[in-house]
């Protein structure tokens, strides 16, 4: 018997072997229709031929090229699906191929022209055909010998005002298009490690298997397959399916060979240096969804030296500045991993057999006995000398009759096992189920009774302020109650800046009924803020001649140093101010107590000269009003000028610090006294650095921001209402921010107890607070992101947004 090597090669393959010129169907690996006017594929479960004005479509199958090594036969069959015999009739279809080193995904407007294919010829189908049969040997054969990858199908009708439909690989009520041949088997060895390593990171990451070629980004791909072949391949291929060109259009890619496994514990360091074969380099376009090279040299020097049970290769791209990713084994979908396509008339083999006995009996294999259920391997070796195994699949049944006494809550299902297999009720009933062999019958007779499930509900999704709270409450009269905020009580109260923040908020709740049967319900709850919002804003940008991006960038900047080679004063600066147009006509009141402009920090970006100095650099800003709303057709040389401007607070400091957190401009007196006491409806504000900020570039949340707690705002308090809930008075402090395993927390108006909540509301952590002194929290059970830290006071909620490192 083989070594377990052997026996992982085969059961990763896909199965489906057969003997040396035998007959077997090989699939297409992509087909579609693309149809006139609508610039694609427009069904996956027809391919669909037509001609009319407006309404022409045509059909596309692609085929690997691997699966046909020595082909004496090859015949296209496509099942009809639908004929329209009202139309004309008969019709042509005529046929075209092509070879392509990709698999190509056309649309209308983008598919070859006849004239660069080759023509085939034509088939003549009536409404008494059901399927369509063409020789496609010569077409693989002229492909193969050109050195192509795949070979592409294109079919179309000639007839006009004629259509006929053809199965799908998609289809699931019709047999799937196939080519019928008798060519050399192909197994493909699936890959068990894929990843790469990257220059300063000490780890193999299985994400991708991703190349680059940049100074300290430089990542190089690698994809390690088993080996347990004896014999000499036809042809061997190492495919690798592409996710991503990026940078540069086309990207050279060097491969080189290792015997064995390499993967384990590697990294970018400690890569071998010697040892490796190169096996060649081959470019990649960022057209391109597969790359396929020929190591079919190397696999057989590996097979001739017998000892070799694994095979790993190396990827590394030439191109400068350029980066090509493909899919690994952590993709979902294992048809995308990669993988070593094999031809070869001497391949490993499974046969799967069910084998069901009396309980007593003996199963007899080639090696073993066996008296139990179970799934027991039996490896002999084919004429050629590769395993032929095969696997049995053993039940031993009693002689004996079961009867089971169940009930389950509507909407669940019952699994039986008669014994043999499973078998799923739904529904209320009386089942028998049996199985015989030989001199003894084991059966199951079910008496299933179906209980009501609980309904509860919670009721449409709601958007209350961030000053009210409201009561979800799911029904009556259940046993329990499980809320997704921790809560087992009947109802759940929602609370603004306890268990929901601004924006969207989730809550669902499973409750269970006497009987035991549980069912669930969900309601999003949207906060809204009493804050005034900026109409539109942008960043208006010295080099771009205007702004930036209309309300997708709020920037900042001021450089007089333009750039590294460049000398103080004399070059391009680039400098960024950001505008935010307000239009508070519908504001009702008159005074307010207090206000504050606030800005949510998203990027603190130095260059590379001054990053040492981060965590010391102090940028003063500025925060100017003008009264009217900006043109969206200003452009950096018509921006408004300095007596424009009517000053509203300056030298506020914004360091690293504040990065992802918020600052806040003071400007009640200015609400009140120019803006309410005039009656102005409409105003910007303009931020803009006060003096050069050495190249640091400091980025805003902007009004269009996925997380509404980000977006700009003027928070206000009046008289009669109750001031936000993220900018309570007191304040409540917290440092460092952003933190990476404990926050230290203080109020001077004392403090109780806190909450941390995710972003959505829920609550992770909770804990006692000191009420006079300031009281460290870990974050050690935190993972990186954005959460609230809410802290008791007196019965008042206070809140800060912080980020955990």
């Amino acid at each position: 018997m083989r070594q377990s090597t052997t026996l992982f090669l085969i059961l990763t393959c896909l199965l489906g072997f057969f003997s040396q010129k035998a007959t077997a169907q090989v699939a297409p690996v992509f087909d579609q229709y693309v149809q006139e006017g609508n610039n694609g594929s427009s069904a996956a479960n027809i391919i669909y031929l037509r001609n009319a004005n407006g309404f022409t479509r045509v059909g596309y199958l692609v085929f690997d090229l691997c699966a046909f090594n020595s082909a004496t036969t090859a015949d296209l069959v496509l099942t009809i699906s639908n004929f329209n015999a009202g139309l004309a009739n008969p019709q042509t279809v005529n046929i075209f191929a092509t070879g392509s080193d990709w698999i190509p995904a056309y649309t209308f407007d983008n598919q070859p022209d006849n004239a660069d294919l080759d023509s085939l010829g034509s088939v003549v189908l009536d409404d008494m055909s059901t399927e369509l049969t063409f020789d496609l040997l010569g077409a693989i054969n002229t492909q193969i010998s050109a050195g192509a990858n795949f070979l592409v199908v294109k079919l179309e009708s000639p007839t006009s005002n004629a259509f006929v439909q053809f199965h799908s690989l998609e289809s699931t009520t019709g047999l799937a298009p196939a080519i019928m041949t008798d060519a050399v088997p192909v197994v493909n060895i699936a890959s068990s490690t894929s990843g790469y390593v990257q220059e300063n990171q000490t780890v193999f990451n299985t994400s991708l298997v991703y190349l680059r070629n940049a100074s300290g980004f430089a990542r190089e791909g690698y994809a390690a397959f088993p080996l347990g072949l004896s014999q000499t391949v036809t042809q061997a291929k190492l495919r690798l399916y592409v996710s991503n060109i990026g940078i540069n259009t086309l990207t050279d890619v060097d491969i080189v060979a290792y015997e064995g496994d390499i993967t384990s514990g590697l990294d970018y360091a400690n890569q071998p240096t010697t040892g490796g074969t190169v096996i060649g380099t081959v470019s990649v376009v960022d057209t391109a969804t597969t790359m396929q090279i020929d190591v079919t040299n190397y696999v057989n020097t590996s097979i001739a030296a017998g000892n070799v049970t694994a095979l790993t290769f190396r990827l590394s791209s030439t191109t400068g500045n350029a980066l090509a990713q493909f899919h690994s084994n952590d993709n979902p979908d294992a048809s995308l991993h990669p993988s070593l396509v094999i031809a070869s008339t001497c391949i490993p083999s499974l046969e799967a057999r069910q084998e069901v006995l009396c309980v007593g009996d003996t199963l007899f294999t080639s090696s073993d006995t066996f008296f139990q259920t179970g799934v027991y391997m039996d490896t002999l070796t084919s004429s050629c000398g590769a395993d032929s195994i095969i696997q049995y699949d053993a039940f031993f049944i009693e002689d004996n009759t079961v009867t089971i006494d169940t009930a389950i809550c509507s909407g669940e299902t019952l699994t039986v096992f008669n014994g043999v297999s499973n078998v799923e009720y739904t529904t209320a009933g009386i089942y028998t189920d049996s199985t015989t062999t030989g001199s003894c019958t084991y059966k199951v007779i079910t008496n299933l009774a179906v209980l009501p499930s609980p309904e509860p509900n919670l009721g449409a999704d709601q958007t209350i302020m961030e000053t009210e709270s409201i009561v979800l409450d799911p029904g009556a009269g259940f046993s329990t109650y499980a809320w997704s905020t921790g809560e087992n009580t009947p109802t759940l109260t929602v609370n603004p800046g306890v268990n929901a923040s601004l924006g969207s908020n989730t809550f669902s709740v499973t409750v269970t009924n006497a009987d035991g049967c549980e069912a669930s319900d969900q309601i999003t709850v949207i906060v809204e803020d009493a804050a005034l919002k900026p109409t539109k804003d942008a960043a208006m940008r010295e080099d771009k001649n205007g702004f930036f991006k209309q309300g997708g960038k709020v920037e900042l900047k001021k450089d007089l140093f333009g750039d590294l080679s460049t000398p103080r004063g004399e070059g391009p600066s680039f400098n960024r101010e950001s505008y935010f147009g307000f239009d508070i006509s519908g504001f009702s009141e008159t005074e307010v107590t207090s206000a504050v402009f606030r800005l949510a920090i998203t990027n603190f970006s130095p260059v590379p000269f001054n990053n040492g100095q981060l965590n010391t650099l102090e940028i003063p800003v500025s925060l100017d009003f003008v009264p009217e709303l900006y043109m969206d057709t200003m452009t950096y040389p018509n921006r408004y000028s300095a007596q424009d401007f009517f000053s509203v607070q300056t030298n506020l400091i914004i360091m690293n610090a504040d990065n992802g957190g918020f600052i806040e401009f003071e400007m009640t007196d200015f609400l009140n006294d120019e803006i309410l006491a005039k009656n102005i409806d409409q105003f910007t504000l303009v931020v803009r650095a006060e003096q050069d900020t050495s190249s640091t570039l400091i980025r805003f949340g902007a009004s269009d921001n996925s997380d509404d707690a980000l977006r700009p705002r003027i928070v206000w308090t009046s008289p009669v209402s109750i001031e936000e809930f993220i900018h309570n008075t007191p304040s409540l402090k917290i440092s460092p921010n952003p933190a990476y395993d404990f926050l230290e927390v203080s109020s001077e108006a004392g403090l109780t107890e806190y909450r941390i909540m995710d972003m959505q509301g829920k609550v992770i952590q909770t804990g006692d607070l000191n009420r006079f002194e300031p009281t460290r929290v870990s974050l050690s059970n935190l993972t990186p992101g954005l959460y609230i830290m809410a802290a008791i006071s007196d019965g008042a909620v206070l809140t800060r947004k912080f980020l955990k490192e």
